[in-house]
């Protein structure tokens, strides 16, 4: 019948034993009354393990097979722990060997090894001429003995005759020589002996000369013990792997949803062959994925799903459905791991100084209460992120520095790229509860526009998508909040609606920052952020007990300063200046002279001198701004006109500028249907309210906003031989023959 031992082990590992530590000078375990009755006999059944320096280790107890139901020796320790106690328990490892301080009062003497604290015993007694030695827990326990005091010592080895016996004094021949502690070796030849026999046999055995056989030991030849050496491999094999996997599974986590481990120290998902291949080695060939994912000790370790929240506590966490607004139900592990500073009171007024002088009063108030509201509300995220720009060496690497410390380096990153985070097959955003996006300039590629906004979902989304090559996509909960540096203003595409971004620009010259920098101000900086320092524990302190003044103002729209505008205006594509420029000196075609034309008509004189009604004009131009925009139109204008279709423009573009420009009709909507003469429809922006004949434009029904905006707009087939646009004015249209001007107005 098999015994499934595993809940066994599973409830001492559970136990937290002390750490066991040398007896000298402590009483008996209660279970010895006199250990003196064991000394001087054979048939004893505790034996003591003195170390080196003749120190008490432990004490091991042999019960013999007569005493036992099952017809079996049994053998326990007793080992004493720091708290105080003894255990029923052996030492774990680095055990002392038995006899041991025999080897520093006999150092010229070779040492004989047996197989049993008996054996030794025995031997001592009756063959004086070797220092007797054994190690405790029999043959499967060599590895856990210490022989590090046979160094350079004449060693020999006495098998019990078995091939249990003869494998652990073949494994222990190669822990001397692996460990490089003796070669000097020779092995008794127990062949022609009784089967088990050992020297505590000796007395049922009067007829064998021990002394004899010891003599006639051999060199030890590995050669001759391959099938031994074989089976000691696969068995200190199996023990590494056992052991690898102990260890490995306090590093790593199977995250589920994405069929993949999680690896805690470098925070980094990583596929089953990425373990497998990394840790061959250690697994002697066997793939770790798959012991883990079949060991009962890594079943715990298995998560739907990871994130990283500052406000949660470390490791592996369930959430019930409805328990957080951002984190679905289920079984996650969180990545996050807290800071070691400790926040105290202490003078960090410098400092603050610096910033408040560098940023602006204004702006490092905002700088200020953002890192206070992270400090104080960990896991929350600020649905916005400071934009700060300088030149190059202007503070901000020592300000991502602070704060980086402030709230732990290992859940921080300071060095994030725009084309890292924003890499379908990224997951370098997995583990981080602050990132700053260092050197962003994006001011040199075409599509700005999109550029930035890719930047949005970071900043205000609760979750963040991963995708990984050959794995299932999936999206985790996400609270990580970010600021971005960089050393050019124009960084970014920001438009006067950008609500995600609080924009610094600091104004200081390089030579004045250097010379605050020299003041002393750097040193206190970076004494601030020097490992274990007091000033970085002052600063925690700072931030923890700034007051909030507006703790909902992290969750709207960022505020704006005055270096966002400046940054807006920066943005804007040249044609939308040229454009502006066009519209501020009532320049074509935005020119109004503040008339509105009336229909115009067009009859041919007939010879007797009447006019025919030949129909409306309608390609009559005018250069009087109507008011409104068609974004196609205005599309058109600038591809023909000869100095604005030199400018870099697209449809989008236009149609970004309308949208800039406009102001919101009475519906809500930025654009409204208009009727034209012909009976086509368009969609107008409202640019100028303009009152025409007593009501503003915006009042007006669909067929008065079309007619006002046909006779009031550029015609595109009117093209003189030079390709410009010809706009008729109408004071030269009344000059001309077979004309004739209605006194209707369009309205």
């Amino acid at each position: 019948m098999s015994i499934d031992y595993s809940a066994y082990k599973n409830k001492l590992k559970e136990k937290k034993l002390p750490k066991f530590i040398e007896a000298t000078g402590i009483e008996l375990p209660p279970e010895i009354s006199n250990l003196s009755q064991y000394t001087d006999t054979l048939n004893r059944d505790y034996f003591p393990y003195y170390n080196y320096n003749g120190g008490t280790c432990f004490y091991v107890r042999r019960k013999e097979a007569s005493e036992n139901k099952n017809g079996k020796k049994i053998f326990y320790a007793f080992s004493y722990g720091e708290d105080g106690k003894w255990h029923k328990l052996s030492w774990p490892n680095n055990r002392c060997l038995y006899n041991e301080h025999l080897l520093k009062t006999h150092q010229d003497k070779p040492v004989l090894i047996s197989e049993g604290e008996k054996a030794a015993a025995y031997g001592s007694k009756n063959f004086s001429d070797y220092v007797h030695v054994a190690w405790s827990g029999g043959s499967k326990a060599v590895s856990k003995t210490n022989f590090q005091h046979l160094k350079d010592r004449e060693v020999i080895l006495f098998p019990d005759n078995d091939p249990d016996g003869i494998r652990a004094m073949v494994h222990v021949a190669k822990t001397l020589i692996d460990e490089d502690i003796t070669d000097n070796i020779r092995i008794v030849e127990v062949e022609e002996l009784p089967q088990g026999f050992d020297i505590a046999d000796a007395p049922m055995h009067q007829e064998i000369n021990v002394p004899g056989y010891i003599k006639k030991a051999v060199e030890f030849d590995p050669d001759t013990y391959i099938k031994e050496l074989k089976a000691i491999q696969t068995s200190e094999d199996k023990k590494s792997i056992e052991f690898a996997i102990e260890k490995f599974i306090k590093e790593y986590i199977y995250i589920r949803s994405v069929m993949s481990f999680y690896e805690l120290d470098n925070k980094e998902l990583l596929k089953k062959e990425q373990i497998n291949d990394w840790n061959l080695g250690a697994m002697k060939g066997k793939n770790l994925s798959t012991s883990l994912l079949e060991h009962k000790d890594f079943e715990d370790n298995k998560v739907h799903s990871v994130f990283t929240h500052a406000g949660m506590k470390t490791g592996i966490v369930k959430v019930k459905q409805g328990e957080h607004e951002a984190i679905n139900q289920g079984i996650y592990y969180n990545t996050y791991y807290p800071s070691n500073i400790i926040a105290a009171p202490g003078e960090v007024s410098e400092i603050l100084e610096f910033y408040k002088w560098l940023l602006g009063e204004k702006n490092w108030y905002w700088i200020e209460q953002y890192i206070a509201f992270m400090v104080q509300h960990p896991g929350k995220k600020v649905r916005w992120a400071p934009v700060i720009t300088s030149p190059e060496g202007g503070g901000k690497g020592l300000l991502a520095s602070l704060i980086s410390s402030l709230l732990g380096h290992h859940n921080c990153n300071t060095q994030l790229q725009y084309d890292q985070m924003v890499n379908q097959f990224s997951n370098i955003l997995m583990g981080l509860q602050f990132g700053i996006i260092n050197e962003l300039d994006l001011s040199s590629r075409k599509n700005i526009k999109q550029l930035t906004n890719a930047l949005k979902k970071f900043i205000t989304d609760n979750t963040l998508t991963i995708e990984l090559k050959g794995r299932p996509q999936i999206k985790i909960p996400f609270f990580a909040n970010f600021m971005i540096f960089s050393n050019d203003e124009d960084c970014l595409f920001l438009t006067k609606e950008a609500r995600r971004y609080l924009v610094i620009a600091v104004k200081k010259t390089q030579d004045e920052i250097n010379e605050k920098f020299d003041s002393g101000t750097k040193d206190k900086i970076l004494d601030a952020l020097e490992f274990g320092s007091e000033e970085i524990g002052h600063l925690l302190h700072h931030f923890k007990n700034i007051k909030i003044e507006d703790p909902k103002a992290f969750q709207r729209n960022a505020p704006k300063t005055e270096d966002f505008f400046e940054l807006v205006e920066k943005g804007r594509p040249d044609i939308h200046k040229i454009l502006d420029e066009r519209m501020e000196n009532n320049q074509t075609p935005f020119f109004n002279d503040g008339e509105w034309i009336q229909e115009v008509k067009k009859y041919k004189n007939k010879n007797d001198g009447t006019s025919v009604y030949v129909g409306p004009d309608y390609f009559e131009t005018r250069t009087v701004f109507s008011g409104m925009l068609v974004a196609q139109d205005l599309y058109e204008y600038v591809r023909l006109d000869p100095l604005l279709n030199r400018e870099y423009f697209t449809r989008d573009l236009i149609i970004n500028y309308c949208k800039e420009k406009s102001v919101t009709w009475p519906t809500g909507n930025s654009t409204k249907q208009i009727r034209l003469p012909q009976g086509s429809f368009s969609r107008a922006y409202l640019i100028k309210d303009y009152e025409v004949k007593g009501s503003k434009l915006s009042t007006k029904t669909e067929s008065e906003l079309g007619w006002h905006y046909y006779f009031h707009t550029f015609d595109k087939k009117r093209l003189d031989q030079e390709g410009k646009l010809d706009h008729v004015r109408r004071e030269n249209k009344l000059k001309m023959t077979n004309y004739v001007e209605e006194d209707r107005d369009i309205f």
